[in-house]
C-alpha cells in the first residue's frame, strides 16, 4: 500500500488528458501571453480541466513492476538495474503517515547529506536557482526532484510563490531550464516490488543507446504536433532516463536531442 501511495504522490504531475480536453484548454488560453512558463501553466490547466470538464479520464502513471521504462505501454530498452543503497535519510517533515518531505537549495549539500556521490555536470555550475524537493517514506525509497538543475541560457527566472516552478524567458539553446528527478531504492522489499515508470500521454520514444556502458532512453513530447500550439519557436520537451551506480536519473527540458545527449555524456564521464 505504501508503494502504491508513493507512485500516486510522485506521478500526479504526469497525467493523461483526453484530446478533447486539451483542445478545449487550448481554445481558452492565450498561449502567446504565456511563453515564459509553458510547463507549469499547461500542467495546471490540464489538471484543473480534469476536475472541471466532464467525460475526462485521468491515469496516474507510476508502475511498481520490474523497473521497466514504458512509453504508452511500449517497453523501451531495459536500463541497468536499480540497486538497494545504504543512504542517510534526511530530517524532514512528516506530511502524512510514513511520508516525509523537505526542501534544499544546494546539490552538493544534498549529496553529502545522503552520504553518497550523486552524478553532476559542468552545465549545472551549482547555480543558486535550484529547488530540491526530497520525498521519502524513510524506509524503502527516496525520490528527489531538482527544479532548474541546469538553467543554461534561460533568463529572468522568477519563482512561483509557494511552488517549485519558475517563470522564465527562453534562450536560444535552452527553451526551458533542465529539471532532474532522482530515484533511490533503500530496502530489499522495494527491490522485490520493483519501481518502474510508464510515461503516458504525449510522449514518444526517439532513441535508446549506450554510453560508457550505461544504457539511456530518450523520450520527446509530441503535444506541439497534436495541439498545434501557437507559440513562436516552441520546442518539445526531451527526457533522458538512465541508471548509474544503482540510482535512476531522469533529465527533462525543452532542448535539442543533441544537447540532451551532451548533458548526459557530461554526467557520465
Amino acid at each position: 500500500m505504501n508503494s502504491l501511495k508513493m507512485a500516486i504522490d510522485l506521478e500526479l504531475s504526469n497525467m493523461k488528458v483526453s484530446e478533447k480536453s486539451i483542445n478545449i484548454i487550448k481554445q481558452k488560453i492565450d498561449y502567446r501571453n504565456s511563453r515564459k512558463m509553458m510547463d507549469h501553466f499547461v500542467r495546471v490547466a490540464c489538471i484543473l480541466a480534469c476536475f472541471m470538464l466532464g467525460g475526462t479520464t485521468v491515469y496516474a502513471t507510476g508502475k511498481l513492476l520490474y523497473e521497466k521504462i514504458m512509453v504508452n505501454e511500449y517497453e523501451l530498452l531495459s536500463l541497468d538495474e536499480m540497486e538497494v543503497l545504504n543512504v542517510n535519510y534526511l530530517e524532514a517533515e512528516e506530511k502524512v503517515s510514513n511520508y516525509y518531505e523537505t526542501s534544499l537549495y544546494n546539490y552538493q549539500l544534498l549529496s553529502e547529506s545522503l552520504g553518497i556521490e550523486l552524478l553532476n555536470t559542468k552545465f549545472s555550475d551549482e547555480n543558486n536557482k535550484m529547488i530540491i524537493t526530497y520525498q521519502s517514506d524513510n524506509k524503502n525509497w527516496i525520490s528527489i526532484k531538482t527544479t532548474a538543475f541546469i538553467i543554461g541560457d534561460t533568463t529572468n527566472l522568477v519563482r512561483v510563490q509557494d511552488d517549485d516552478y519558475y517563470y522564465y524567458t527562453s534562450g536560444k539553446e535552452f527553451g526551458s531550464p533542465i529539471n532532474l528527478q532522482i530515484d533511490i531504492m533503500t530496502s530489499k522489499e522495494q527491490k522485490e516490488t520493483g519501481w518502474g515508470r510508464d510515461f503516458l500521454g504525449n510522449y514518444e520514444s526517439i532513441d535508446s543507446y549506450t554510453i560508457d556502458g550505461v544504457k539511456v532512453n530518450l523520450l520527446r513530447d509530441t503535444i506541439d504536433e497534436k495541439v498545434h500550439l501557437d507559440i513562436e519557436k516552441y520546442r518539445p520537451e526531451v527526457k533522458a532516463v538512465f541508471v548509474s551506480s544503482g540510482i535512476r536519473y531522469i533529465l527533462s527540458g525543452r532542448i535539442s536531442v543533441d544537447k540532451m545527449k551532451e548533458i548526459v555524456r557530461s554526467m557520465l564521464e
